[in-house]
């Protein structure tokens, strides 16, 4: 699970990695033949994309809720701007 991880320098081998979209944060990190469970979350999407570009990750995500509860966040009534 990397939900909470800060993982740098790391390579990830072999492994089933889940994500719910919590906070985290990679540095330099390399996944090799592994099999990806994402939740569908905006920063889970932004962590795929990271990951589909291919070579090392450099990524640091935060989930809606911790986002909220640092006043980074503030969820809109409308979507139309």
């Amino acid at each position: 699970m990397l939900d909470g991880e800060y993982m740098k320098n790391v390579i990830v081998r072999n492994a089933v990695v889940k994500y719910e979209g919590g906070p985290l944060k990679l540095e330099n990190t390399h996944f090799v033949n592994c099999t990806f469970q994402f939740q569908q979350t905006p920063t889970s999407r932004d962590l795929g994309l990271q990951l589909l570009a291919g070579g090392s990750v450099n990524f640091e995500g935060i989930s809606r809720k911790d986002a909220a509860h640092a006043g980074l966040w503030v969820p809109c009534a409308s979507t139309h701007f």
